[in-house]
C-alpha cells in the first residue's frame, strides 16, 4: 500500500488531499496543530498533532508517527499561513520573521527531521504560490517565504538525486485563509484583492484533485521544478 505524508490536514487542502488518497487506497499520515475531525478513526489515516515550528515537537512528533516506517512515497508540504496584506515597505520584522518561520523554515527542519530517521523519500512536493513570482503590491511576506520555499526546494532537489522534488502553486481555493485574505482592512488600496474575488474559486476538494493529477505529472519533469496548475 503506497504511503503519503501531508502536513496542514485540519482543514483547507491538506485535509481535502487526505481524504482523495485515502479514497485511492494511499496509507496517509498526517499532522497539524488541530485533529482533523472529519478523519478521526478512518481506517489508513495516521495522524498526530504538532506545531511545524517548533523543532523539538516536530521531531519527536515524526518520530512516533513513523515508528515502523521506513519508506515514504510522497511528502507534501501543506502547512503554511498567509501573512499580513500589506506594502513591504509597512511591513514588521516580525511579520516576515513569523512567515518565514512557517512556510520556509519548518519546512526544512521537517525534511531533515525525516533524513534523520533515515527514511526513504520517492517523492517531495511543496505547495507553493504564484505570488512566489508576481510580486504583486501587498502579498509582501507571503510572497518572499513562497519564494525562498521554491529555492529551498530547488537546492535539495541538487543534493539529494534520490528523491523527485518539486513546488507546485494551485487554482485559488475556497478556504479560510483566502477568506482572511477577503477581509484584509482597506483592502481597496489592494487591486489584486478585488480582482481575486471576481476569479473562479474552486472548493478544497477540486482543488485537491486537481493537485493529485498536477503530482503525477509532475514526475516526467526535472527534479526542483516550479509548476503553477493555473498555467498548465
Amino acid at each position: 500500500m503506497p504511503k503519503v505524508f501531508i502536513t496542514g490536514v485540519s482543514t483547507g487542502l491538506g485535509n481535502s488531499l487526505a481524504r482523495e488518497y485515502l479514497s485511492m487506497g494511499y496509507e496517509v499520515y498526517g499532522i497539524s496543530r488541530r485533529a482533523p475531525e472529519n478523519l478521526k478513526n478512518v481506517k489508513n489515516f495516521h495522524f498526530d498533532s504538532a506545531d511545524i515550528r517548533e523543532p523539538i515537537m516536530l521531531q519527536s512528533t515524526l518520530e512516533s508517527l513513523f515508528q515502523d516506517v521506513g519508506e515514504l512515497d510522497l511528502v507534501i508540504l501543506n502547512a503554511g499561513i498567509s501573512g499580513k496584506i500589506q506594502n513591504i515597505s509597512e511591513t514588521k520584522m516580525s511579520d516576515l520573521q513569523d512567515a518565514m518561520k512557517t512556510n520556509l523554515w519548518a519546512n526544512k527542519e521537517l525534511l531533515d527531521a525525516l533524513d534523520r530517521l533515515r527514511i526513504e523519500l520517492k517523492q517531495v512536493v511543496a505547495i507553493s504560490s504564484s505570488s512566489a513570482c508576481s510580486g504583486i503590491k501587498g502579498w509582501s511576506s507571503y510572497s518572499i517565504s513562497k519564494a525562498a520555499l521554491n529555492m529551498l526546494i530547488k537546492l535539495y532537489s541538487a543534493e539529494r538525486l534520490e528523491t523527485h522534488y518539486s513546488s507546485i502553486a494551485p487554482d485559488l481555493i475556497d478556504t479560510p485563509l483566502l477568506s482572511a485574505i477577503f477581509q484584509t482592512p482597506n483592502s481597496e488600496k489592494f487591486p489584486t484583492i478585488e480582482k481575486l474575488k471576481k476569479m473562479k474559486i474552486l472548493s478544497s476538494t477540486e482543488a485537491a484533485k486537481r493537485v493529485i493529477r498536477a503530482i503525477e505529472k509532475v514526475r516526467e519533469l526535472p527534479s526542483g521544478v516550479f509548476v503553477d496548475i493555473r498555467e498548465n
